[in-house]
């Protein structure tokens, strides 16, 4: 789950990276992420297996999601780092709690495709609401720019 919250955050950033031009700049970050997925792998796959590989993945995925930032920031926004992790870290905080809160209560088994949609959605139902509540709170221009864009 970690694993591919990384990836759709820092998609958006190579998106504008690419659509700016400036993928050729940014080959550092491309290497420092392999390096440190290839390092961090090798070390834990041994300890802890596929779980090593998968925490090697990530650690990998937030450089380079975090390298991307910065990089996008200085470079093209010009626009201080701490606007991103102004927004970033308190729903990864909030995302982190109800991880943690899920993993307590135990794992969900899924009968067929049916069953399994409908607890997706029980899930997103109950999830949601406190993310947009969050982010309403933190940044109610967003939230008013987007009803103005809506109309």
């Amino acid at each position: 789950i970690c694993g591919s919250m990384a990836s759709c955050l820092k998609m958006p950033y190579h998106i504008a990276i690419t659509a700016a031009g400036h993928y050729r700049e940014t080959r550092l970050g491309a290497l420092g992420e392999v390096t440190l997925n290839l390092l961090i792998s090798l070390i834990l796959v041994r300890p802890l297996g596929l779980i090593g590989v998968a925490a090697g993945t990530l650690a990998a995925m937030l450089f380079r999601l975090f390298y991307s930032v910065w990089y996008l920031s200085g470079a093209i926004l010009g626009r201080p780092i701490t606007k991103f992790l102004k927004c970033i870290l308190p729903n990864l905080v909030l995302a982190a709690v109800f991880l943690m809160g899920h993993s307590t209560i135990g794992t969900m088994e899924a009968a067929n495709i049916g069953v399994l949609l409908l607890s997706a959605i029980k899930v997103s139902l109950s999830v949601f609401p406190s993310f947009i509540a969050l982010n309403l709170l933190l940044q109610p221009r967003l939230f008013r720019n987007l009803i103005k864009f809506s109309k």
